[in-house]
């Protein structure tokens, strides 16, 4: 080591010195996914330098990953409002089936109550007829055997 105060220094220097050539590894490797030109760009300690056609090259390839997330987002957005879209015309058709329902039942359960006040007046009806013939055989009776009598 170099200077005074002990070895404690020189071991925080060595592991410095090997998270600085990590991180100089990664951005080596992050500018050659990039495919940028050794000549267009310089890996200092602390920052990686840029010249024009570098940044330009990076700048449209964030533009170029920006519009290709902006296409998925409408893309999902489109089919969560598709989605939605749907969800509400199927409950408004439920809510149509059933008022429709609710309609055809009342209009059964009327149908059903005339039928029934219809055997009802027609019941009342014969049993009127059928006291009405019992009466007039009655009646009948009662004035052959008066004639009988005579």
């Amino acid at each position: 080591g170099g200077g005074g105060g002990g070895g404690g220094g020189a071991a925080a220097a060595d592991g410095d010195a090997a998270d600085d050539a990590e991180m100089k590894q990664r951005c080596e490797e992050l500018v050659s996914k990039l495919s940028l030109d050794a000549a267009d760009y310089q890996i200092g300690l602390t920052r990686v330098f840029l010249k024009q056609r570098a940044s330009e090259k990076l700048n449209e390839l964030r533009q170029t990953r920006l519009a290709e997330a902006a296409g998925v987002l409408c893309h999902h957005r489109g089919g969560q409002l598709a989605r939605r879209r749907y969800v509400k015309q199927r409950r408004a058709a439920v809510t149509l089936q059933c008022a429709y329902r609710s309609l055809l039942a009342r209009r059964e359960l009327t149908r059903l109550k005339k039928e029934k006040q219809q055997r009802i007046i027609e019941e009342m009806r014969r049993k009127e007829a059928e006291e009405r013939a019992r009466r007039e055989e009655e009646k009948r009776r009662k004035e052959e055997e008066k004639r009988r009598q005579e």
